[in-house]
């Protein structure tokens, strides 16, 4: 599919950079750049420039993706000589976001840039001047746009095989039967979501007819939306500026794309370490819940693989929280499956939870929502997925519990976990002791409200549960001290801390963003109690479930129940890159004897 538009970059000079080379002699610098990972290009090496190097080049990037979903990727990479095989020749990495170039300028014009350069520590070092514009396409390699010297020295292989999937087809499917118009207000417990992005999980299967799991698929959903018709819906706003989901007979209703790409298996994608490599296998990247308004409420996206089917999915997180997402996914499973009905129909009254009419306004560009809650561009970000075993988080529960916390509560396995988790991130970022830390939790209100509400409530009953401590207290202290903070914050949030930070927020209701999970956050979302492994539509069960990259900061980790069953869990961490390399050296943290 040709480019809708092209990026026209000048690369004009850098200074202050860190000679990475320093043991062999001078800096040999040149630039690598890329919107799509499998199109890079780069400059010239500057031999004479050492640390503060000149090229003057234009290159012309096409840019694959629509403009807001698009990012700018720059690396200033040392040209290494074969005696040098000690030196790492990565000196700093940039990001530019391009939305933000088109809201400045436009189209067609150019914008100047200074650049901030990251070391794959983290640490800032060196600055990168540039222009750039964003246009009409009328690409042609340049003479100046050379083959990246020793690319392997730039990107990790995973990173350079990004999936490409080509979209073919797309449908809408609604409820099998007529329903009529139906509506549900929206309520305190759903409203802060409305400015983060839709949440995505992508699941893979085994099969070899892609067409007869598509077609049971789309006929099971038919089927199962009979109940959970608010996926088939949009938001709306009534007149008094009070958010609800409205069904009606004559909407579109869910969203389905039919993809390829059959020239990857599924255990080709098992055990990849970033979803940004399968980007193309989930819809509504970067997609705001409350454009909810105008755009499907549930997005599918069927991809056919060499040897079964990727399901990638979209829901608005404002209308569902995780426990939903999961019941739905179970209950589609069920009717396509076989089963004449669903076992247990969603709980579709909200008011039941809460009765209050909050009016809540949001910005009319999608774009001044902002859920990082900063104009800067994020840290660069690595993602990963530890696996432990049923035996091994019993081996740090019974540690724990070898003291018994001030509660006199045994630990749960969960708060085991999160605690190991907890620390061990804290060690990787290197806090200093006077350094503020926060663990967060979305926990499950379902049983904690009053009155309680069965476990088949569909929308959002969730509330975040904070932990707050200085990490030289960490430190200092054994880990039940910080087993016994998570325990205390989970145990007391009943329903009257429930109901009390409720009315705090309907006194003065406000966007969340990523920011309020708290300072050098771990913010612990989705739950091992969802039965991911359990989703089978009738051709197996899943062979992995990962949640897409919408909604990941640094710091945020889900939990999923683990594909060898039993109590296995598999930790999902988004960190940044330098964080994550000291993690994935502690040994403590990975359990290894």
């Amino acid at each position: 599919m040709a480019s809708r538009y092209e990026l026209e970059l000048i690369i004009s000079s850098a200074k202050d950079l860190k000679n990475v080379n320093r043991r062999h002699g001078s800096l040999k610098p040149y630039v690598v750049v890329w919107v799509d990972p499998a199109a890079k290009l780069s400059t010239k090496v500057d031999n004479e420039g050492d640390t503060s190097p000149g090229w003057n080049e234009t290159l012309l990037i096409p840019v694959p993706s629509r403009i807001e979903d698009s990012t700018l990727y720059l690396d200033v990479v040392h040209f290494k000589a074969d005696d040098e095989d000690d030196t790492k020749p990565v000196v700093g990495s940039a990001r530019l976001f391009l939305p933000h170039v088109v809201d400045e300028v436009g189209f067609g014009a150019q914008a100047i840039r200074t650049l901030e350069l990251h070391r794959p520590s983290g640490h800032p070092q060196g600055k990168v001047e540039v222009k750039v514009s964003v246009r009409d396409p009328r690409y042609r390699a340049p003479e100046s746009a050379y083959a990246t010297p020793c690319v392997d020295q730039v990107v990790k292989k995973e990173e350079a095989e990004v999936v490409k999937v080509a979209v073919h087809g797309k449908s809408h499917i609604m409820p099998t039967k007529k329903l009529g118009r139906r509506e549900c207000q929206l309520v305190t417990f759903d409203l802060p979501y409305l400015a983060f992005y839709y949440n995505q999980k992508l699941l893979f299967y085994k099969g070899c007819d892609f067409e007869d799991m598509v077609g049971k698929l789309k006929d099971g959903l038919g089927v199962v939306l009979e109940e959970f018709y608010q996926l088939a819906g949009k938001l709306e706003k009534d007149e008094d500026g009070v958010f609800k989901v409205v069904y009606d007979d004559e909407m579109e209703g869910v969203e389905v794309l039919e993809a390829s790409a059959d020239h990857v298996s599924v255990s080709d994608l098992m055990d990849v370490e970033s979803t940004s490599m399968m980007k193309d296998m989930l819809p509504h990247t970067q997609v705001l819940n409350f454009e909810g308004l105008h755009k499907p409420l549930l997005v599918l996206q069927f991809t056919k693989l060499r040897d079964g089917l990727a399901m990638g999915c979209a829901f608005n997180h404002a209308v569902l929280d995780g426990t939903s997402t999961w019941h739905f996914m179970s209950s589609w499973a069920e009717i396509c499956s076989g089963a004449d009905s669903i076992s247990v129909p969603p709980f579709l009254d909200r008011t039941k939870a809460r009765k209050t009419r909050v009016k809540f306004d949001l910005p009319l560009d999608p774009t001044a929502a902002n859920p990082s809650g900063t104009s800067e561009p994020p840290p660069l970000l690595r993602e990963r997925i530890f696996r432990f075993s049923e035996s091994q988080i019993n081996r740090v529960k019974s540690t724990l519990n070898k003291t018994p916390s001030d509660g006199s509560r045994p630990f749960s396995s969960f708060q085991s976990l999160s605690t190991h988790v907890w620390l061990a991130v804290t060690r990787a970022r290197q806090l200093k002791p006077e350094d503020v830390t926060v663990y967060t939790v979305f926990a499950n209100c379902r049983k904690r409200v009053d009155p309680p509400m069965p476990e088949s409530y569909f929308g959002n009953l969730i509330q975040a549960i904070f932990t707050v401590t200085a990490a030289g207290l960490l430190y200092a202290n054994p880990p039940e001290f910080a087993a016994a903070m998570i325990q205390k914050a989970i145990v007391t949030n009943d329903a009257k801390a429930i109901n009390e930070r409720n009315d705090k927020w309907e006194s003065n209701p406000i966007i969340f963003q990523f920011k309020d999970a708290g300072v050098n956050c771990v913010t612990v979302g989705s739950s091992p109690r969802f039965k991911v492994y359990d989703v089978d539509f009738g051709f197996g069960k899943p062979e992995r479930v990962r949640s897409g990259s919408n909604n990941k900061f640094d710091g945020m980790v889900y939990l999923y129940q683990g594909k060898t069953g039993g109590g296995s869990i598999d930790v999902e961490i988004t960190l940044e890159a330098g964080t994550m390399e000291r993690l994935e050296k502690d040994k403590e943290f990975l359990m290894e004897v």
